[in-house]
């Protein structure tokens, strides 16, 4: 379920920016009251963190292909 969290936060966070995202929106794209989404992450600060990191591991985790293409 965090990881599907991270998805729609990511996508949301793309598509309004940060300032102008709410916790309630990304509940509700991934079905979950606001409640529920606060036992996965408890502030906007900790999703995009969150959402930050993955996009960093992602990167990391190609590295060594962009690395053997140069």
């Amino acid at each position: 379920m965090e990881q599907k969290i991270i998805e729609a936060a990511k996508a949301t966070f793309l598509k309004k920016g940060f300032k102008d995202t709410n916790m309630s929106d990304i509940a509700a794209e991934v079905g979950l009251t606001r409640p529920a989404m606060n036992y996965y992450f408890r502030t906007k600060e900790r999703l995009f963190q969150a959402v930050f990191g993955d996009i960093l591991m992602s990167f990391l985790l190609l590295l060594p292909l962009i690395q053997l293409l140069l």
